[in-house]
């Protein structure tokens, strides 16, 4: 089942939209994708790198649209992030955020770092550096 929740967030409007992870729905991840300006991908800390994360990270990495990894239930497992960096084979560039959304800690450190990412995209887009 495909999620959507539109929110007001400094000012833009931003919609979000969850991807079902199961493999039986990885058909609908292209769909998901075409027109977005941004992406969080998230990650159980509990669970670690699946081939399913793996898989939706290159997709958005081939969208060539800025992303933030958020790494959920930081509270309850200690998955680092540079485990998870390498588990992804993600550059540095790429933020990765301990969060934990039942407390909601780092949701909004996600949030304004993936508005900057598309602010800096949008202004290197128009020349502007």
């Amino acid at each position: 089942m495909i999620l959507h929740r539109q929110l007001n967030y400094n000012g833009k409007t931003v919609h979000l939209f969850t991807t079902p992870g199961h493999r039986r729905f990885d058909f609908m991840w292209e769909v998901l994708a075409n027109g977005m300006n941004g992406a969080i991908l998230l990650i159980d800390s509990t669970v670690g790198i699946t081939e399913v994360d793996r898989k939706i990270e290159g997709l958005i990495e081939s969208k060539g649209v800025p992303y933030v990894v958020a790494v959920n239930k930081s509270d309850l497992a200690n998955l680092s992030l540079e485990i998870v960096r390498e588990g992804l084979g993600i550059s540095a560039k790429v933020p990765v955020i301990p969060t934990s959304a039942i407390y909601g800690n780092g949701v909004e450190v996600v949030l304004n770092r993936l508005m900057e990412l598309e602010n800096e995209r949008r202004g290197t887009e128009q020349g502007i550096e």
